[in-house]
């Protein structure tokens, strides 16, 4: 006997999840932008060691990057310094332009 196949399970190209998620209200477009230098800017420095994909969750106040590798030790480095390198990289270069009181402002209430 064969088996049943429901005719839109053809139809249904990708089910993967967004790449950027988060609370982004009312700053949507810079948000946006800064994501998008975060993940052009990762490619660009560990993109040869085996990265399938980075994820950007945003709160209020925090930011996490997910990146999703093969070889996690070759980023990680020893002793962790490798992800404080990328952190500070990435604060100095991309999100400087974010003021502090920029960040309290758009916490909810």
């Amino acid at each position: 006997m064969a088996h049943k196949v429901h005719p839109k399970a053809f139809r249904i190209k990708e089910t993967a999840d967004w790449n950027s998620r988060g609370f982004y209200q009312k700053r949507l477009p810079q948000y946006l932008e800064e994501d998008f230098k975060i993940r052009e800017f990762l490619k660009k420095k560990i993109g040869k060691l085996g990265v399938e994909k980075i994820e950007i969750e945003r709160f209020p106040g925090k930011i996490n990057v997910i990146i999703s590798s093969a070889r996690p030790g070759l980023i990680i480095g020893r002793g962790g310094e490798g992800v404080e390198e990328l952190r500070k990289e990435i604060t100095e270069k991309i999100l400087k332009k974010v003021s502090k009181s920029e960040l309290i402002t758009s916490l909810p209430k």
